[in-house]
């Protein structure tokens, strides 16, 4: 509803403001206030603009690397080191730096995305300085309590935990998986967060906390060049180290439509995302993309969202965007329904993209879009000081100027309706995109078989799960069976069980007390990697004196802490095949594992 109440206000606010706008002397600039910007000798660049509306300041540290430069198998490292940045510095762990701020009226957050890390800090005017000086200390030398970079990560391993189950947030995550075939800047999962230690996150900082390429942007209660004095002296002598390694490229893993079901069992309605490569921040192209995007999906009146909702009834909200980064950018379209309607929602879909990139949009189309852009965008967002930093640190960080972000109305405002039909025609490739369902395989998939073949993933399996040989556990543990008690080897791959055990028979007759060898194996019902309980079906066979044996057996694997947790206790019993008679038919067992 607020979502809702938010993009109805929004198009009524841009077509009173798009009249605004043009009527001004200055309808093609942004109102940004005056920065004063230097660039230090070490190559951080620092800019300020005095604003003295509200008593506080707001300043922003910007630096060119996030995501992308995560190390394989070490997925949310630049997150983290982020984060860890403030939560210790010298003479102050986590705890002592957060009440100093909270006594100052200060506040840090930290945000990495693909390309970029960002410190968004906000401060009374009386105490800006000091507030300034203790993050400066936590970017340029933290220390990383290993207390304190502890919880910082257990945190993360229950954040990746809970986002299984939020659907929008599996299937986002999925697509940019599908994008870059996981190469690049991949999401943290339980496993890749556990992994990472504080000597990653000094690495880290060592490598890519650099001032060169970096900027610090404020505004607020001050005087210009007090504020660049003050900054001056925070970061003036940050020693500029080794220059850091280019990110990877980005790397397109399909070429082609290719279709993933994420299987979460008991819901009631999809997750619906197509993705493809999108434009860069400054691609020339933007702006004219930019307006065919808003028509497509970007506001309540968009073709997607009157298709799927206003004439269809399938669903609440769609929409699509384009995301944009300094060396890549993607196409995302989203949308959710409800089980009987997900065939219907994803041939709309494909209808709307076809006829989009066939034929393009109106005018009228073009006119609505470029009023919501101009009027809701670029006016809403620059209400508050914190907006007007960010928007200038985003324009900064891509490698545009200033000048050319006052000047962006201009730009769509200069658009035609053939560059916009151009966009759509050229940008948008509807059969090289991948999907996402997130859903109930036994309520959706006979749906999904319209996009052709489909991979099915548990929604608990990790993003990059690794191959064969990184996903085979290897299990030591005891068994105990009508023929055998003794200790047991196995090698455990998502249902796959293979086992050998090698112990002494249970004494009666007519038995001896002697070597029993056994070997087998089980397959689950369920990868026992992302399940806490398992039934299986499996087949031992039996090496003895005085004879052999073959036993199919069905039983029950328990894993109580699954996902992470190691042991295993398994239940299960079946008829016993001897080469000899008279000896005892029924194979009961119970094992205890422990999977490394």
């Amino acid at each position: 509803m607020r979502r809702m109440m938010m993009t109805l206000s929004g198009v009524a606010l841009a077509a009173a403001a798009a009249s605004l706008v043009v009527s001004s002397p200055h309808a093609t600039e942004l109102r940004l206030p005056d920065f004063q910007s230097v660039e230090l000798s070490n190559g951080l660049k620092l800019y300020a603009a005095e604003d003295h509306t509200v008593p506080i300041v707001a300043f922003i540290v910007g630096l060119p690397y996030g995501g992308e430069c995560d190390p394989p198998g070490k997925s949310g490292l630049a997150s983290l080191t982020a984060k860890g940045c403030c939560n210790g510095v010298p003479g102050m762990d986590g705890t002592q730096v957060w009440l100093e701020m909270q006594r100052l009226g200060g506040g840090c957050e930290t945000w990495s995305a693909l390309d970029r890390t960002f410190f968004f800090v906000s401060s009374l005017s009386g105490t800006w300085e000091d507030v300034l000086t203790l993050v400066a200390r936590g970017i340029r030398t933290p220390t990383f309590p290993k207390r304190d970079v502890a919880r910082l990560r257990t945190a993360m391993v229950s954040d990746s935990k809970q986002e299984r189950n939020r659907p929008g947030t599996l299937a986002a995550r999925h697509a940019f998986n599908l994008l870059y075939d996981g190469r690049l800047g991949s999401p943290p999962s339980v496993e890749s967060a556990r992994s990472i230690s504080r000597d990653d996150l000094v690495r880290f900082h060592r490598t890519y906390y650099q001032p060169k390429d970096a900027i610090v942007v404020a505004i607020g209660d001050f005087k210009p060049d007090r504020a660049i004095e003050v900054l001056r002296a925070a970061f003036e002598d940050w020693p500029q180290g080794e220059t850091p390694p280019e990110p990877p490229a980005s790397r397109l893993r399909v070429k082609g439509p290719h279709v993933r079901l994420v299987h979460k069992p008991g819901l009631t309605q999809a997750t619906i995302r197509c993705s493809q490569p999108g434009l860069r921040r400054v691609d020339p192209d933007h702006p004219a993309w930019g307006i065919a995007n808003v028509a497509l999906g970007g506001h309540f009146c968009s073709r997607l969202m009157t298709s799927l909702r206003s004439q269809g009834g399938k669903t609440y909200d769609a929409g699509s965007w384009n995301d944009c980064q300094m060396r890549q950018g993607q196409i995302h379209i989203s949308t959710f329904t409800r089980n009987d309607q997900v065939g219907a929602a994803i041939d709309t879909i494909r209808n709307v993209l076809g006829a989009f990139a066939r034929t393009g949009i109106t005018q009228e189309e073009m006119e609505t879009a470029r009023s919501y852009i101009l009027g809701s965008y670029y006016m809403i967002n620059l209400e508050t000081l914190q907006q007007i930093r960010n928007g200038a640190a985003e324009t900064l960080l891509n490698g545009r100027t200033l000048d050319e972000y006052r000047r962006d109305p201009a730009a769509f405002e200069a658009v035609t309706l053939e560059q916009t039909n151009r966009m759509a025609t050229v940008h948008l490739r509807p059969e090289e995109m991948v999907w996402v369902v997130v859903g109930d395989k036994g309520k959706i998939g006979p749906a999904l078989r319209r996009l052709g073949d489909y991979e099915t993933v548990d929604y608990r399996e990790p993003l990059n799960p690794g191959n064969l040989i990184t996903r085979t556990r290897f299990g030591t543990g005891l068994t105990w069976n009508t023929t055998l008690r003794g200790g047991r080897l196995s090698l455990l791959y998502r249902q796959i069980d293979l086992f050998g055990s090698y112990g002494i028979s249970p004494g009666y007759e007519p038995w001896e007390r002697d070597g029993v060898a056994q070997a087998g194996i089980d397959w689950h019902r369920s990868s026992s990697e992302y399940s806490s309980g398992s039934l299986y079906l499996g087949a031992t066979g039996t090496v003895a004196r005085p004879a052999n044996g073959f036993s199919p057996h069905a039983g029950l694997r328990l894993f109580p802490n699954a996902l992470g947790g190691h042991c295993s206790l398994s239940i299960e019993a079946g008829p016993n095949f001897w080469d000899r008679s008279g000896l005892y038919g029924l194979h009961a067992g119970l094992g205890v594992d422990w999977f490394f």
